[in-house]
């Protein structure tokens, strides 16, 4: 495998990183300071010759201010190895004359780096003034529609500053069907963030390397999980390979194992590369906690446990007049084992006045977990049951109240929901042995017929419409039993 070992450069005393040896999009977790800055940039010098000079800068005119002067970066490739160091205020490579074969070995065409700051932000007054507009690629047009659920993009013009001529750093307008129109000056940074980004997606070569530095910049959870969708469609059809360095809870929760790593300090300026890397050990490593905390965090196995959790709690503190409100986050772990040990591992690291609960699904408790029952052994207050596991239970409660959720149905999605559960699509999936795959290719099934993709998030829709209305037709004496055991002091 190819790889980049980083040596006293810094603040990083050793670090070695295997590049992905397959496309695809791979996110670069760790706290602030362990490297991830520095790697990216070491990374983008695999294809771009002025990635030291403008990543890593030394103050010219003083060999007293280098911190550079013991710092080595050795790249690996199967054409052979070179080792770049500081020298008379250059990055030079030893062996010099084998610098691009190596280069060249890692397989990538082109390297790309889409950094965080202010200059993907920046906007200045001259760059409105004057030009003429044309209309902007139809794929940064149909991208941000894609990423915000707007139409509003398709009016998306550029200002050309110089006639007849078209640059990337052309400034953005958009129109509006009344003809008035305004400037990147009154854009959100999340949409400046994004239109800087996009346009360094376009038209890439095959085997291109994209690394991206916190590319959920100012974006909304359900904008960052259509972004990384967006990546993940371009990574596979242009055999691209993406890594993206991030903070995000909502990137990070619901991805592989294999499509993560995380930069662990092992000792003062160590950085071990954890790879794969379990979602749970990347959310724990990252400090994410303090940013989503109530008087309970609510760990859960995945996003239809935690739809689930959330509409029993807002039913139960709406029609249970004898309950004390509280406040509550909700955050999808990963399998149920991860889920209860990050609980274990975080509980006493918390403040006071939030309390850590796991909450499986009805079937962890079938698992026979010798890990499970251990930790609910030591510590029984810290891991409970949901009661039900959430696609088997809504799949039943679905096909029993079929002419109470018809009229629903009709009225929120403009779809018949019995023209779905009679269809032999819905009838196919019987044919599964397992009653939680059934369940579960049963709900998308549902799902998918009920939503609009071209209109609605499947995945908000579910969150937000599908099981609260599957929820408000559950006891409600089991729900407001579940929750008021998990949320009490």
């Amino acid at each position: 495998m190819s790889s980049i070992t980083i040596s006293k450069l810094k603040g990083i005393e050793h670090l070695e990183f295997q590049i992905p040896d397959k496309p695809g999009v791979y996110l670069l977790v760790g706290k602030n300071g362990c490297g991830k800055s520095t790697l990216l940039t070491c990374l983008h010098r695999i294809g771009f010759s002025n990635a030291f000079p403008n990543g890593l800068p030394c103050a010219e005119g003083s060999s007293k201010v280098d911190q550079y002067a013991d710092s080595q970066i050795t790249y690996q490739s199967p054409e052979g190895k070179i080792v770049y160091g500081r020298r008379r205020q250059r990055w030079i490579p030893s062996p010099y004359k084998r610098a691009k074969e190596v280069l060249d070995g890692f397989g990538f065409r082109r390297t790309i780096y889409a950094q965080a700051g202010q200059s993907r932000l920046r906007v200045t007054a001259d760059d409105i003034m004057g030009g003429n507009l044309y209309e902007a690629e139809a794929f940064i047009r149909e991208t941000l529609n894609d990423i915000f659920d707007e139409t509003k993009y398709s009016y998306l013009q550029r200002l050309a500053k110089t006639r007849g001529r078209h640059s990337k750093e052309d400034p953005y307008l958009l129109m509006e069907p009344s003809g008035s129109c305004y400037s990147e000056k009154r854009f959100s940074s999340g949409e400046l963030a994004l239109l800087r980004l996009i346009g360094e997606l376009q038209n890439l070569e095959p085997r291109s390397l994209i690394l991206l530095d916190e590319a959920e910049l100012a974006l909304h959870p359900e904008a960052q999980r259509k972004l990384l969708s967006v990546l993940k469609s371009h990574a596979e059809e242009g055999d691209l390979t993406i890594l993206v360095a991030t903070h995000s809870t909502t990137l990070i929760a619901n991805e592989p194992a294999e499509q993560i790593y995380l930069l662990k300090e092992q000792e003062p300026g160590n950085i071990q590369v954890v790879h794969p890397c379990y979602p749970a050990d990347a959310m724990e490593s990252v400090d994410v906690f303090d940013s989503v905390l109530g008087d309970y965090l609510i760990l859960v196995e995945d996003e239809m446990a935690q739809g689930a959790w959330r509409a029993m709690c807002k039913r139960t503190l709406a029609e249970q007049e004898d309950i004390i409100p509280f406040q509550y986050n909700v955050l999808p772990v990963g399998g149920y084992s991860e889920t209860a040990k990050l609980a274990r591992r975080i509980k006493d690291t918390l403040p006071d006045h939030t309390t850590v609960k796991a909450v499986l699904d009805a079937d962890a408790f079938n698992s026979n977990s010798s890990v499970l029952e251990e930790i609910m052994e030591k510590d029984p207050e810290l891991v409970h049951n949901l009661g039900f596991t959430p696609e088997v239970a809504f799949i039943e409660v679905i096909e029993k109240n079929r002419k109470k959720l018809e009229s629903e149905c009709q009225s929120t999605f403009g779809r018949s929901l019995r023209s779905i559960l009679s269809s032999p699509e819905y009838a196919e999936h019987e044919k599964t042995r397992n009653p939680r795959k059934v369940a579960k290719k049963k709900f998308e099934n549902i799902v998918s017929g009920l939503v609009n993709p071209m209109l609605l998030s499947e995945r908000s829709v579910v969150q937000h419409e599908v099981i609260p209305m599957i929820v408000a037709l559950m006891p409600l004496e089991a729900i407001s039993a579940t929750v008021r055991q998990v949320c009490r002091k």
